[in-house]
């Protein structure tokens, strides 16, 4: 049996998380950017909206790719990228169910309505063993992926 993988660095979990953050962000920003740009108080100001659907359409397609790739194998495009994965704490795959409820729909909520949930949840990154809130919620933990099972490894056969 092999060790359990060691978890990911506060670093890799921030700059994946503003990664995802900004990849699904961008495309809204830039409909509304062009809808400021050319919108004027016209009629023709609902054909300007165009930009601010075709933004909010981007950002939709992206959130639905974070989410196959986090169900596929928990990790999105900035966990990808920083080499972390979203796993069970007894190291088992992460259900796509458990990752949309608890480790982001539940917590959304309970931001929601204890304004301070958000903080909370962020600041417990910096507890020894690096969960957050949701995390245990969700029973889940980030930890960094073996080097043999990264997709740029010559040797990974995923």
């Amino acid at each position: 049996m092999r060790a359990p993988a060691p978890q990911a660095s506060r670093e890799d979990r921030f700059l994946a998380n503003l990664v995802d953050s900004i990849v699904v962000f961008v495309p809204f920003v830039a409909g509304l950017v062009m809808f400021a740009l050319t919108a004027e108080p016209t009629d023709e100001e609902f054909a300007s909206f165009g930009f601010v659907l075709f933004g909010l359409l981007g950002s939709l397609v992206l959130c639905l790719v974070q989410l196959y790739l986090s169900g596929q194998n928990g990790q999105s495009l900035g966990k990808r990228w920083r080499h972390i994965r979203v796993v069970r704490m007894d190291g088992s795959h992460v259900s796509l169910a458990r990752i949309i409820f608890l480790r982001n729909l539940l917590p959304s909520f309970l931001n929601q309505v204890l304004c301070v949930f958000g903080l909370a949840d962020a600041l417990c990154i910096f507890r020894d063993d690096r969960r957050c809130i949701h995390d245990y919620l969700a029973d889940t933990e980030v930890i960094q992926v073996p080097e043999h099972e990264r997709a740029d490894t010559p040797s990974y056969r995923g």
